[in-house]
C-alpha cells in the first residue's frame, strides 16, 4: 500500500518494518520514530515504581524549598542561587519524569511512537537536558560564590552580590539554552503517517517518522563535544577544585574561630553562622559531585568510543548505565531538602511556620 507520503507498508501489525522513499533531494533522512530499551528487567521496575516515587517526593519537598527560601527575611545571595537550583531540579524532573515513566515503565521495549507523542518525547529530553545543565552551572556558581566569600574577607561580599547573582543565572539560562536546544531546533522533522492493515484496509494508527537532517560525522562529533564536554565535565572539574579549597579554607576557618573565643560574642555568633553556611554548600557539593562525576565518565567514554559496536561500553551497558545513572540523580536532588533540614535551624524554623507545626 502507498499514501501520498510515498510510504510503503508491509504485513499487518505495529511491529512491522516500514520503508520510506522521497524522490526529492533533500537533506533529512526518513526513520520510524522508534522507542527502544535494551535493559528491561532493570528499567521497567524502576521508571514504573521508583522513578514516579521519587519524583513526587522531590517535587512536594522542593516546592517547600523554594517557599521557605522566598518568604525568608534573611535574602542573600546565597538563598537566591539555592531557590534558583531547588527550581531548576524540580523542572527537569517535571518534564522528564513523564516520558521515563510512559516509555519505559510499562513493559514498553521497542514500540513505533504514535503522532504527535514522537514530539513530546524528545522536546522532553531536550528541556530535561537543558535544566541538567542548569543545575550544574548554578552548582558552580554556588561554589565559586562561597569561595569568593570566604577568601576575600572585605571585597567578596561587594562582588557576590544580589545583583550579580541574578545576572549569573540569568546567563546560565541563556547559555544553557544556546547549548541544548538551538543545535536541535532543525534536527529533525515530524510526519504523521497513517498506518492501514494491509490486509483488510483497517485503521490501525497514526504513527510517526522522524526526518532526521543527513549531518556529517565530524559535525556530529563537534555538536557533542560542545553538549557533553562545556554541560558535563566542565562544570564537574571546576567543582572539584572548588570543593577541595572550601574544605581546606574550612579547616583554616576552624583556627580562625578558637582564636575568636577573646572577641566578643555578636562577632562569635556571626562567624559561626558563616561556618555553618559553608559547611552546608561543601555538603552539597559533595553530593552533587557524588551523582554527577559518574556521568561525566560514562559521557566522555561515549565521546572517546561513539560506537557500541566496537566499545567495550556495549549498546546494553550503556542502556544499564542510563538507568542507573538516572535514578543516582533523581537521589542527589532528593537529598538537598534533607541537607537543609539538617544544617540550617533557620530554614527548620521557617519550614515549621508555613507548615504551622508547633516548635
Amino acid at each position: 500500500m502507498m499514501n501520498n507520503n510515498n510510504a510503503f507498508f508491509y504485513s499487518s501489525n505495529l511491529s512491522n518494518f516500514l520503508h520510506i522513499n522521497s524522490d526529492n533531494a533533500s537533506e533529512y533522512y526518513h526513520q520510524l520514530c522508534l522507542t527502544y530499551n535494551k535493559s528491561e528487567y532493570l528499567s521497567n521496575p524502576i521508571y514504573g515504581y521508583v522513578i514516579p516515587i521519587i519524583a513526587l517526593v522531590l517535587l512536594v519537598l522542593n516546592s517547600l524549598a523554594i517557599t521557605v527560601f522566598m518568604t525568608t527575611n534573611r535574602k542573600s545571595p546565597t538563598n537566591i542561587l539555592l531557590t534558583a537550583l531547588a527550581l531548576s531540579d524540580s523542572l527537569g524532573i517535571l518534564v522528564i519524569s513523564p516520558t521515563f515513566i510512559l516509555v519505559y515503565g510499562f513493559e514498553n521495549n521497542f514500540k513505533v511512537m504514535k503522532y504527535p507523542f514522537c514530539i513530546f518525547h524528545d522536546l522532553s529530553y531536550y528541556l530535561a537536558s537543558m535544566f541538567h545543565c542548569i543545575s550544574k552551572w548554578l552548582t558552580t556558581t554556588l561554589a565559586i560564590h562561597r569561595l569568593i566569600v570566604v577568601s576575600m574577607l572585605f571585597s567578596g561580599r561587594r562582588i557576590a552580590t544580589m545583583k550579580n547573582s541574578i545576572l549569573g543565572i540569568v546567563f546560565i539560562v541563556i547559555f544553557s539554552a544556546s547549548i541544548n536546544i538551538i543545535p536541535t531546533l532543525h534536527s529533525k522533522i515530524y510526519r504523521s503517517i497513517t498506518l492501514y492493515n494491509t490486509d483488510d484496509n483497517e485503521f490501525i494508527s497514526n504513527i510517526c517518522v522522524c526526518s532526521g537532517r543527513d549531518t556529517s560525522e565530524e559535525e556530529n562529533l563537534v555538536v557533542t563535544w560542545m553538549k557533553d564536554t562545556i554541560g558535563t565535565i566542565l562544570p564537574c572539574c571546576i567543582l572539584t577544585v572548588v570543593t577541595v579549597v572550601l574544605i581546606f579554607k574550612l579547616k583554616e576557618a576552624k583556627k580562625e574561630m578558637a582564636r575568636l573565643q577573646t572577641e566578643t560574642a555578636s562577632k562569635r555568633r556571626k562567624f559561626r553562622y558563616i561556618d555553618r553556611t559553608n559547611k552546608t554548600i561543601i555538603i552539597i557539593l559533595v553530593c552533587f559531585l557524588v551523582t554527577e562525576l559518574p556521568f561525566a565518565v560514562v559521557y566522555t567514554w561515549i565521546i572517546i568510543e561513539p560506537d557500541p559496536t566496537t566499545s567495550e561500553l556495549d549498546i546494553e551497558s550503556r542502556f544499564v548505565s542510563a538507568t542507573i545513572l538516572n535514578l543516582i540523580v533523581y537521589i542527589g536532588f532528593l537529598s538537598n531538602f534533607f541537607i537543609f533540614m539538617t544544617m540550617s535551624s533557620s530554614f527548620r524554623q521557617r519550614l515549621r511556620e508555613i507548615l504551622r507545626i508547633p516548635t
